[in-house]
């Protein structure tokens, strides 16, 4: 960003900041002080959007709310950074580190993918990549999984003999990519899942409703498992790979010494994380009325998650502890998340309150345009914007203006019987689905970037259309599918 452009954006974003609410008159239901939170919603996106990252624009925001009146310093303080959803976002990253850096997760992929039944197969280890770096990915994140699948990926092409930009390795690459969203928002505690999570929750709040969280997840998986069933019949049928050097692969060349057999410590990891991330399926198991589910659901999964990194700071293999909890803090937490989760949250909450006029006003104006469209167009359309908007748009910010459209309108839906925790599912998978252009994500970057798409940027853009294209028809049957149980 050139220094005349970066100064511009710095002055609009302030000036919506901090004076906008103050010389923008009132119209409809909405009041001075929603005015005010509007402004600051309005700066975070516009610096968020424009190459500022996100924690400058969450700063800012957030002494905006405190001095708009409608968020005291100490509220900002405790119901934001500090809030229960913040310190448990602190612990998964410290988890997912841990999980990563310890090659427990690339000693999962070589196990599954070096099985004899994808040998001679290439279609089967299309289909057994796909997953289970998907079903890794929902622990270990987007950008995790991407870098691992690049390695990955290099040994295969060596080991196989084809070229490292074969349109077969692009597909897996991009297929990866185009599928961020259910890696990153699969499970509704993940960093950004709670923040278009808490967006929903803010307006139903108004009638006495929050997301269903297994609603949530549902929907997620149900996008997963359609979404790599298209990219399956795509590569079949669309794509036509030449397969030859891949039926002679002998996949078990993957498992090379250092992946023969799962460590002490990677075992110890492995259970420990998947202990912490199935914590609210785990304690389900057992009757309400009993003493270990009243125990477990009064511990918490914030607390639980606490409880295993201390285990992990503790016990030691080898005569070493398993983590450093100084070292990994300080390498895992990304505070530019924290205090936008922080932001976020607080913003959607203000502008979801009843003292700010914008819920009223927008059922006024799509009450009677909502009460006569079923919601299946209303989920075609939503997945439409959310995995198309964003190949040119900030990620977050796509997904913040369409949440904060739709969270308010979504009680319209709830008082017709609909079921609404699908939409921060698709909106959230939709908008990390970016993988067409460099600038679309980080995740994109780091693909168009990687030796697979040396000059292969054009290849992204038209064949990559193909691979959004079944995500986005993944996400309007899921959400058909979710809303109508």
């Amino acid at each position: 960003m050139g220094k005349n452009k970066r100064i511009i954006t710095m002055v609009v974003a302030l000036f919506f900041t901090f004076v906008f609410g103050y010389v923008c008159p009132t119209w409809g239901t909405v009041t001075p002080i929603g005015l005010k939170i509007l402004g600051a919603l309005l700066g975070w996106l516009v610096l968020a959007a424009s190459g500022f990252g996100l924690l400058v624009p969450s700063l800012i925001a957030l002494v905006a709310m405190a001095l708009s009146g409608y968020y005291t310093a100490t509220e900002i303080i405790s119901n934001g950074i500090g809030s229960t959803v913040n310190i448990l976002v602190i612990f998964i990253f410290v988890l997912v580190e841990v999980f990563s850096s310890s090659k427990t997760a690339e000693y999962i992929v070589r196990a599954f993918l070096s099985r004899k039944f994808v040998n001679g197969h290439p279609y089967m280890l299309t289909a057994t990549f796909l997953i289970t770096m998907v079903a890794l990915g929902t622990i270990v994140g987007s950008l995790g999984i991407i870098m691992l699948a690049i390695v990955l990926l290099e040994n295969i092409v060596s080991i196989a003999g084809i070229k490292m930009t074969d349109d077969w390795v692009r597909f897996l690459l991009i297929s990866i990519v185009a599928l961020s969203g259910v890696t990153e928002l699969l499970f509704p505690f993940k960093p950004f899942a709670q923040i278009f999570i808490g967006l929903f929750n803010s307006s139903l709040s108004n009638v006495g409703y929050a997301v269903n969280e297994g609603t949530y997840m549902l929907t997620g998986v149900i996008v997963a498992v359609i979404a790599i069933m298209l990219l399956m019949l795509e590569a079949r049928f669309i794509f036509h790979f030449d397969f030859e050097k891949l039926k002679a692969l002998d996949t078990s060349v993957l498992k090379t010494n250092e992946f023969t057999k799962m460590s002490k410590k990677q075992g110890i990891i492995l259970i420990t994380v998947l202990l912490s991330f199935l914590f609210p399926t785990i304690i389900m198991l057992f009757p309400k009325a009993s003493t270990v589910y009243m125990t477990l659901n009064g511990i918490g999964q914030t607390l639980f998650m606490a409880a295993c990194v201390a285990f992990l700071s503790i016990v030691k293999v080898d005569g070493e502890p398993i983590m450093s909890p100084a070292r990994v803090f300080a390498k895992a937490v990304n505070w530019d998340i924290i205090f936008a989760i922080a932001s976020v949250s607080l913003l959607g909450g203000a502008l979801g309150a009843e003292n700010a006029g914008f819920t009223p006003w927008l059922l006024g104006i799509f009450t009677d345009l909502f009460n006569h469209i079923s919601i299946i167009p209303i989920i075609i359309l939503t997945a439409i914007l959310s995995c198309f908007l964003t190949q040119v748009f900030s990620n977050l910010a796509t997904g913040m203006i369409l949440c904060s459209v739709l969270a308010p309108l979504s009680i319209l839906l709830f008082n017709r019987g609909i079921n609404v925790s699908v939409f921060p599912a698709i909106i959230g998978i939709g908008v990390c689905a970016a993988c067409l252009l460099p600038s679309s994500s980080g995740q994109a970057a780091i693909m168009l970037s990687s030796d697979i798409f040396e000059n292969g940027s054009s290849w992204a853009l038209k064949k990559g259309v193909y691979v959004l294209v079944a995500v986005t028809i993944a996400c309007m049957l899921s959400g058909t599918i979710v809303s109508c149980i």
